[in-house]
Order: C-alpha cells, then structure tokens, then sequence
C-alpha cells in the first residue's frame, strides 16, 4: 500500500485553489487507478495558517505500481497545461518533486526516477 501527496500551488485565492484542487480531483479520481482523497481540513476555507494548503492537498492511496505513477504523472502534467496553475508538488515518501510544464526528457527522467521505487507488478512465468 503506498501513499502518494499531491499540493496544487494556483497562485490564487483560497477559493481559486479550492478550484483548481478540485479540478486535478476529478482528474485523478477518473484516471482510476488509486483512492484519492482530500487533505483533512479541507474544508475550512474561512481560516488561517494550514487551512490553505490543505485546501490544495489530494492524497492518493493504494498500489502504485509503475504504470500507475506514469498515468497518476501524465495526468498531472495535462491538468499544469490546461489549468494554467503554477505547479504541484509531488511528495512520495521522503522523495518531494516540484512538477511544472517539463520538457520530455525531463518527463522521461522523473517517470523512469519514480519507477525506480514503485512496487512490482507480478509477472506471468
């Protein structure tokens, strides 16, 4: 079972984040492939200090095997494209990566980084 955590940074207002949030949620939650839930105290939007990252937290968990972590990115990366927000912190374990508009080799060396340290699926033989 791993745990993948997932922070939008909009550039926005509690309620633009919230937007944002909420779009790479349905994104993510159609991708099929994990849980994905909210960060706890998501929806205290009237208050101060932690309540705005949590706000712009979805916390992925289940089996992340490879194939997962690569559909989990490559839906990340459209939503940076089509959102127009300004990142999203990947943190995996003690492994914390800013994603932005990547170039495709930088894509290609993040997935094949990640890779690295998902589980195996079995294998027929």
């Amino acid at each position: 079972m791993g745990e993948l955590t997932l922070r939008v940074d909009g550039g926005a207002d509690a309620a633009g984040l919230d937007r944002l949030t909420t779009m790479l949620f349905a994104d993510l939650r159609a991708l099929g492939v994990a849980k994905v839930t909210r960060a706890d105290g998501a929806e205290a939007h009237g208050s101060k200090s932690g309540a705005t990252q949590s706000i712009a937290e979805l916390i992925l968990t289940g089996a992340l095997p490879a194939a997962a972590i690569t559909g989990v990115y490559k839906t990340v990366t459209a939503f940076l494209d089509r959102a127009k927000a300004r990142s999203v912190t990947w943190r995996q374990g003690d492994q914390e990566i800013v994603l932005t508009a990547l170039s495709g080799d930088e894509q290609r060396k993040f997935i094949e980084k990640l890779g690295e340290t998902a589980p195996r699926e079995p294998t027929d033989g």
